[in-house]
């Protein structure tokens, strides 16, 4: 996350035609106390974790570029930091969506960390509009050193999802861990997005509840129903253009 941002931005320094640059962080790079607070850009940074920790360390990086290239000249760079993105097709380890599918599909017992604890939910399609758009305001001549992407509404809660999850393709294997002592991983998570929603007229498309539901249909018709990953990936595209369309 350091040494490799530290190589990829130096190359694109060398090559004129690079304009813009878009660095995907993360929501727990802020300093989180747990207090409920809905975090800003210019809020300070801490991980708690190496990879919160590593994701700090990039935006160390970043910001000592977009020094470089207010001295020296060179792309504009900025950093995106999104909330806990779901979609179709992620299978990552100590997820909470992919554990939910990877249980069902192995016969075995979900384990459901810190049920209570809120993030700030976002669906892939709607992260992915937000950082194109950070691209294209950034080519029309203005600046912004970071951009956050988040619900509009209060952000749901792990046992929420798992609850809508449930609804769509239930889980009987469940065990809801209600000790809540992991302290590497934050109670409340929330992003405040308004400067997105000023800037770039972004606001998510997809609601909390429906990408959870969306996420589960995706992985229910490639599991049951054998459809094609791309098959249903470009589907889900479709749709999403046509709701954005008002199709």
């Amino acid at each position: 996350n350091v040494m490799g941002t530290v190589n990829l931005l130096e190359i694109a320094f060398k090559k004129d035609f690079v304009k813009v640059i878009i660095v995907v962080t993360t929501d727990k790079v802020y300093r989180n106390d747990n207090s409920g607070k809905a975090f800003v850009e210019t809020d300070a940074l801490e991980g708690k974790d190496p990879y919160s920790s590593s994701k700090v360390g990039t935006e160390a990086v970043v910001t000592a570029w977009q020094q470089i290239a207010k001295v020296s000249g060179g792309p504009k760079i900025v950093s995106v930091r999104a909330g806990n993105i779901i979609g179709g097709g992620d299978f990552a380890e100590n997820r909470i969506i992919p554990d939910f599918v990877r249980s069902i599909m192995n016969d075995s017992t979900l384990e459901i960390r810190n049920p209570k604890s809120t993030r700030p939910w976002l669906y892939i399609l709607d992260s992915l509009r937000g950082y194109i758009s950070v691209i294209e305001y950034q080519l029309s001549g203005d600046n912004f050193k970071a951009f956050n992407f988040g619900p509009t509404k209060a952000a749901l809660s792990v046992e929420e999802v798992i609850n809508l999850a449930n609804s769509i393709w239930p889980n009987k294997k469940q065990k809801l861990n209600s000790n809540e002592t992991n302290s590497k991983e934050a109670k409340n998570l929330v992003l405040n997005a308004s400067l997105a929603f000023r800037n770039l007229g972004w606001t998510p498309e997809i609601d909390q509840e429906d990408l959870v539901k969306l996420t589960i249909l995706w992985w229910k018709r490639l599991v049951i129903e054998n459809q094609k990953p791309s098959d249903l990936c470009h589907l889900e595209i479709q749709n999403y253009l046509g709701k954005l369309k008002g199709v």
